[in-house]
């Protein structure tokens, strides 16, 4: 797709920009290509390891095929970060999960 392109070239001019590997991944994670995604969002999360976004969205896929421990390892950092950088945000993930009756 057009921006998947993009982002892959995005990414060939700058490999650091943590971002870029986040976006691939909503990409990636749209085209059906889950394990790239996560690949991705792991990427994403490498370069900067305070993107609340990337393990929230690394959390949202990993929950969706079921592997659900990642997942909630996943939200934890993000609702941990989230706690630091937006707390009302942190509040709603947490009220999510507890809703889906995950404690976190």
């Amino acid at each position: 797709t057009t921006a998947k392109t993009v982002y892959e070239t995005i990414l060939k001019i700058d490999p650091s920009l943590a971002t870029g590997h986040n976006n691939l991944g909503m990409t990636l994670k749209a085209l059906g290509q889950i394990e790239a995604a996560i690949a991705s969002y792991q990427k994403a999360i490498e370069l900067n390891p305070d993107y609340a976004d990337a393990y929230q969205n690394l959390g949202v896929i990993l929950l969706k095929i079921g592997r659900v421990p990642e997942s909630l390892s996943a939200f934890k950092n993000a609702i941990a970060i989230h706690e630091r950088q937006n707390p009302t945000e942190a509040q709603r993930l947490r009220q999510g999960l507890q809703e889906m009756g995950f404690q976190v």
